[in-house]
């Protein structure tokens, strides 16, 4: 299993148009319904859950990681931005983490991302244009950490920095 982040610009709201149970459009152009996360609100304000929009820009070619890889991509962003180790309990153990330093924050550099589901959920075009700021601001702390993180750190970037433009990105 793993994460899918499609991240898209310059959507268009599809007039009166709504999907209540989720299944797949048979619609002209390239268009989807808008997801949701109902634990995780104010993340997409400018579309709502259930809302079909349309794809009139650029699509940011969607990438696909494992949850666990994921998960301490999420934990080397906390700690490259200055959250602070801190236990949490899971699955009956204690363990240390620089994401619940995030989680237990309520604001900050990747704040929003950090603290956001790890499956499912989508980001809107405001949290997005901060975040794409957040990106850029500890691009140069996040080269210094290797070739791999540096390559997810720069494509998770990438999406923000699209869904800037009027767009989102979409976790699924």
């Amino acid at each position: 299993m793993s994460l899918q982040i499609c991240a898209y610009s310059k959507l268009k709201k599809a007039e009166d148009q709504r999907v209540e149970n989720y299944e797949p459009l048979s619609t002209e152009g390239e268009c989807f319904v808008v997801g949701g996360n109902p634990d995780f609100p104010g993340r997409c304000d400018e579309f709502s859950e259930g809302m079909v929009v349309c794809i009139e820009g650029e699509t940011y070619n969607e990438f696909n990681v494992g949850y666990g890889f994921y998960n301490n991509i999420r934990n080397q962003i906390a700690e490259l931005s200055g959250y602070p180790l801190t236990p949490h309990k899971m699955y009956g153990q204690v363990w240390e983490s620089y994401a619940a330093g995030a989680w237990k924050a309520d604001c900050g550099p990747f704040w929003e991302l950090i603290n956001f589901s790890d499956c499912d959920g989508v980001i809107g075009t405001s949290v997005s244009k901060k975040l794409a700021d957040d990106f850029k601001e500890y691009q140069e702390k996040a080269d210094k950490l290797g070739k791999e993180f540096s390559e997810y750190y720069s494509m998770l970037r990438k999406s923000f920095e699209l869904a800037s433009d009027n767009g989102l990105v979409d976790f699924c």
